[in-house]
């Protein structure tokens, strides 16, 4: 792991603003390094919700297949937002168990995430 991506991991970690928190939550996506999943999957659990949705695309920019069931967790958070991101990031790592949670997202009442959910 190289330095940027440790400085990343200690901002998504430990900053007290949600907007770098999820800054640096999306720049991990975007290195696409392994080794950040776990710190991504803790971020899914993070206070605000835009730290959720910015982890839930970094997971699936990383498209790791073990963030599957986390993401899909992410379906039934009340924000339409944090559950678009976690349906992309769900179509992105494509997998048998991904692609029954982007079913679900059918049956949402939300107009936006059925939408996404066929467009996944």
């Amino acid at each position: 792991m190289d330095e940027n991506t440790r400085n990343l991991i200690k901002k998504v970690e430990r900053s007290v603003f949600a907007g770098n928190r999820a800054a640096a939550a999306k720049e991990l996506g975007e290195i696409g390094d392994f080794d950040a999943v776990p710190v991504l999957l803790k971020a899914l659990e993070d206070s605000s919700s835009k730290v959720k949705a910015a982890a839930s695309e970094a997971l699936g920019e990383i498209n790791d297949p073990d963030a599957v069931p986390c993401l899909m967790k992410m379906l039934d958070y009340p924000e339409s937002y944090v559950k678009k991101a976690a349906i992309i990031a769900l179509g992105k790592i494509g997998t048998q168990e991904a692609v029954s949670g982007i079913v679900k997202g059918f049956r949402d009442p939300d107009k936006l995430i059925r939408k996404e959910s066929v467009k996944a």
